[in-house]
């Protein structure tokens, strides 16, 4: 008897970033039996729309002439990834009669469901309703979908991070606090909400506080208000990074910010977190799970630049407050590594199974 597997769907980490591409590619890291295909591979829209038949197309028939794969898991989000993925749950479990478990990322699911009309919210409901398996990154998106839909089955899942290479385990000794930013370059991100945080500051906390903004997206706008509010000497845009870039700015960074509007279980939160770093971030999705106030970080209202400049103040030149918050993100990351994520999901699947 050929030994079960489990055919992983989902964008293609190899050539894609992003919070789910990341996940995916730490999976493959840990799990010496991941089978992958991708339901996209380039960013650009027109292209991702040519080239999803032929994909489509491929796990059809990689599912067909494997017998062995008796479950299909689907990594989506909103929006357009959610019809690509309607599409794939329709081949995997209609057509090729396979088990499948549904994993939403993203953190505005919610906002695409109540702003689709009722004929998208009915074709969302028949994804969510009939996959074997609904997976969460957080028990506030399962009352979410306990609440609006009438899934089979729905459990959390942690995201997955890898443990840092090269970590220094010294205590903050500079005068001036460094904070780091890591996303898309956009409203929702809270970036623009932080330079206002910034202008307000005091001038002697300005003086002591540097931010370092890493991402693409808006950045004539960054720049533009960046001069017109006077922080040019605060703050230094990177650019996208990642990889050793990135491990060597998470490590000089002091206290993480990621003041953000709508959320999932921010992949960028946790890597910060097991460099050690304190946190600024907001009540939405999965992050109250991640940052307790008060304890290993504060959580600010969205779109409220006055709460952050009260938080940055406290924080900046505040070496022992900054060191005791990331004493404590240190230790809550510990159920985010791999060890403890696999075990949990390898659980769901023999739960999925036996279903």
């Amino acid at each position: 008897m050929k030994t079960p597997r489990v055919l992983t769907v989902g964008p293609d980490y190899r050539l894609l970033r992003g919070g789910i591409a990341s996940v995916l590619s730490s999976y493959k890291k840990f799990d010496p039996n991941f089978l992958f295909l991708p339901s996209v591979n380039h960013e650009n829209k027109i292209v991702k729309l040519i080239r999803f038949p032929a994909l489509l197309w491929k796990i059809f028939r990689t599912i067909k002439s494997h017998p062995e794969i008796d479950l299909v898991h689907i990594h989506g989000a909103s929006y357009s990834s959610f019809w690509r993925k309607y599409l794939i749950f329709l081949v995997a479990k209609r057509v090729c009669d396979r088990k499948v478990i549904y994993h939403i990322h993203g953190g505005g699911y919610e906002n695409f469901y109540r702003a689709s009309n009722f004929i998208v919210k009915q074709y969302i409901r028949k994804l969510i309703n009939g996959a074997d398996c609904v997976i969460c990154l957080s028990p506030e998106w399962v009352d979410f979908i306990e609440r609006n839909f009438k899934p089979r089955k729905v459990e959390v899942l942690n995201n997955v991070i890898e443990r840092p290479l090269k970590l220094k385990h010294g205590r903050q000794q500079r005068e001036i606090t460094n904070y780091l930013f890591l996303g898309d370059i956009v409203q929702r991100k809270g970036i623009f909400d932080v330079l206002v945080a910034m202008s307000q500051l005091s001038d002697a906390k300005k003086s002591v506080t540097h931010l370092f903004i890493g991402g693409n997206g808006e950045l004539e706008r960054l720049e533009s208000q960046i001069c017109e509010m006077g922080l040019e000497d605060n703050i230094t845009i990177l650019g996208w990074i990642e990889g050793e870039i990135k491990q060597k700015y998470l490590q000089a960074s002091d206290v993480y910010i990621l003041p953000s509007y709508s959320e999932g279980l921010p992949i960028s939160i946790l890597e910060a977190m097991s460099y050690g770093k304190a946190i600024i971030s907001t009540r939405v999705g999965g992050i109250p799970q991640l940052v307790i106030d008060n304890v290993n970080g504060y959580l600010v209202t969205p779109g409220c630049p006055e709460d952050i400049a009260d938080k940055i103040a406290l924080l900046s030149g505040n070496k022992s407050t900054i060191n005791e918050f990331g004493s404590k993100s240190t230790q809550f990351v510990e159920e985010y590594f791999p060890e403890k994520v696999s075990m949990r999901l390898n659980e769901i699947y023999d739960q999925v199974r036996e279903g």
